[in-house]
């Protein structure tokens, strides 16, 4: 509709929309027409909108702010229930002129919920792929908006032209597997619904000055400028309404050292990719639509997440360390994050000018990505699983367990959105660059992961062996007569013929100290496995043995000398209890 001739009449009187304003003419008793009262600076109902099950119902809303600077709302009509105060709010938050009148603000409140728009919009709840389908944000000239109850800002952004990117940015990135792989991991995000992959993150951890920040904003100018990296300084409740906002696309958190609460860190991480936020309720005790997301996250901090999750006083899980991939970001070539710096004559010197680059060309090569997979879909799908199992195929050992193997799918889905972006023109590499970086960072993470074993079980035969470390002389006991008493005791320690020491444990001392933190079966199960443990008749890991003080023999767990002989597990050992 116009702004200058839309107009309709509703109960005592009349709307109309012009260039200056929304006014409303009413009825005086005569039922002539009363003088024209101002409601609003100019504000268009450009179409209504529902969801594809017919609810969700709203309004898409134009206006301009004092700078002429054109917004759009796509406002859920649930928020006018009331007094109507949120869309108030956040129409004027963004720059739109209502009357003080509440009175009046009711008749605002009927020209928003009774105009009939002629144009109907299917709205969603997520930014991110609906069929083959992407959105970004509210664009009414296209048949599907995203709704949401208050006019978030988009992440996404441009500056500059894709040319001046790829010249600029992702081409001075060649050659440099961090920023290969950050570029590549801004692409990631778009393939995973197609592929069919889990949402998953890596975590870029060293000294300051290494370079992490540049890595950053080199991946972010993919999607938007510097106000697309989000902090890590935030809640748990704010972490989710981004992520929801970076569904299907890339999540970049900075600083992890300022984690608003380091004791929470693992429920973040299990939050963020178990790809949906809490369930919660209305006043009512109705339960609210959960929010979901798919996405790939990229992270950076001075400490690793282990780390970090330590200080604060909590055991890392396989599970968080899986999700979230720590790798260093020095490259190891002496040059903090890089190892090619082109022209520059320093590794400052190169950060720099990457980091002015990134201010002034960004956003576009996000969006032509969008554009070459949609019109794509199906073949860059193919091409996508065909790079990925290249990587497979090239760099994950054929003996890897399921949480090396977990990890790997996320690197190859990195690498293969690399190699698509450069088939699509956008990058300005050689084909393989972006397979290259990915196998240098998969290997830096493999080896500070531990190996192709399984984590779990080096965690627990670790933990186990630190305790004997630490406790071995001051809470075991000599099985010998002439045995020094000790307090606290949890066993004995004893030699064998070939004067080899081994440890006797309770049960309950092995269940609630041995084994704190642990599912004490898991940990039987794993001791056994690798042979520190000594097998019993029945096949579990507590043995008959003879003790002091009692006659008979009592049933312990029995630590064999072998842990001392296992400097680390095999990697040739594929065999697992998991």
């Amino acid at each position: 509709s116009n702004d200058s001739d839309y107009s309709f009449t509703h109960n005592s009187g009349t709307f109309v929309s012009k260039s200056d304003g929304v006014y409303f003419t009413g009825k005086d008793r005569d039922g002539e027409d009363k003088a024209p009262i101002w409601l609003c600076s100019s504000l268009r109902i450009i179409a209504f909108t529902s969801n594809e099950k017919n609810n969700g119902w709203g309004r898409v809303l134009e206006w301009e702010d004092l700078k002429n600077v054109t917004h759009t709302w796509a406002m859920p009509m649930a928020l006018l229930a009331n007094d109507g105060g949120d869309v108030w709010r956040e129409l004027m938050n963004q720059g739109l002129l209502i009357t003080n009148n509440q009175l009046l603000r009711v008749r605002l409140r009927d020209y928003i919920q009774m105009s009939k728009p002629a144009r109907h919009i299917l709205c969603v709840n997520r930014i991110g792929w609906h069929g083959d389908t992407f959105v970004f944000q509210n664009h009414p000239d296209l048949n599907i908006v995203f709704q949401n109850s208050f006019g978030l800002e988009s992440p996404f952004s441009q500056a500059g032209s894709l040319e001046e990117w790829t010249k600029n940015v992702s081409q001075l990135a060649q050659g440099n597997s961090r920023l290969v792989f950050g570029i590549s991991s801004a692409f990631a995000g778009a393939l995973l619904d197609s592929t069919n992959q889990e949402s998953g993150g890596v975590h870029l951890h060293g000294a300051s000055s290494t370079g992490k920040s540049t890595i950053l904003k080199v991946a972010s100018s993919v999607w938007g400028g510097r106000d697309f990296i989000r902090q890590w300084r935030a809640t748990i409740n704010g972490l989710e309404g981004i992520a929801a906002l970076h569904n299907d696309g890339l999540l970049i958190l900075d600083e992890i050292d300022q984690c608003d609460n380091p004791s929470k860190l693992g429920e973040i991480i299990y939050m963020l990719f178990n790809q949906q936020g809490k369930t919660r309720a209305n006043s009512s005790g109705v339960a609210l639509p959960v929010a979901t997301w798919r996405l790939v996250a990229l992270s950076s901090g001075e400490n690793s997440i282990v780390s970090i999750m330590n200080q604060a006083g909590k055991r890392s899980k396989a599970g968080q360390e899986v999700r979230f991939a720590d790798i260093p970001s020095d490259a190891g070539e002496n040059m903090g994050a890089f190892e090619l710096l082109h022209d520059a004559a320093t590794p400052n010197a190169f950060a720099t000018a990457l980091n002015t680059s990134t201010t002034r060309y960004y956003g576009t090569a996000g969006s032509e990505f969008i554009e070459y997979l949609s019109n794509n879909r199906t073949v860059c799908t193919e091409l996508a699983l065909g790079y990925m199992k290249i990587f497979t195929d090239t760099h994950v050992p054929k003996v890897a367990q399921s949480q090396v193997l977990r990890v790997s799918r996320r690197f190859a889905l990195i690498a293969a959105a690399g190699e698509l972006a450069t088939d699509a023109g956008i990058t300005g590499w050689k084909t393989g660059e972006a397979l290259a970086a990915a196998a240098r960072c998969f290997n830096d993470w493999l080896i500070s992961f531990g190996g192709i074993g399984n984590h779990e079980e080096k965690i627990i035969l670790a933990h186990v062996r630190s305790f004997i470390e630490a406790h071995g002389s001051s809470r075991f006991e000599s099985v010998t007569a002439d045995r020094s008493r000790i307090s606290n005791r949890v066993g004995y320690f004893k030699f064998d013929k070939d004067n080899r020491k081994s440890y006797l444990i309770f049960p309950e001392q092995f269940k609630n100290v041995v084994c704190k933190g642990f599912d004490f079966k898991v940990v039987e199960k794993v001791l056994l496995h690798h042979g520190w443990l000594q097998k019993s008749e029945r096949n579990d890991g507590v043995s008959k043995q003879r003790i002091p003080d009692h006659a008979n023999s009592v049933r312990m767990y029995a630590l064999t000398n072998k842990m001392w002989l296992d400097d680390e597990l095999s990697e040739s050992d594929t065999s697992s209890v998991f």
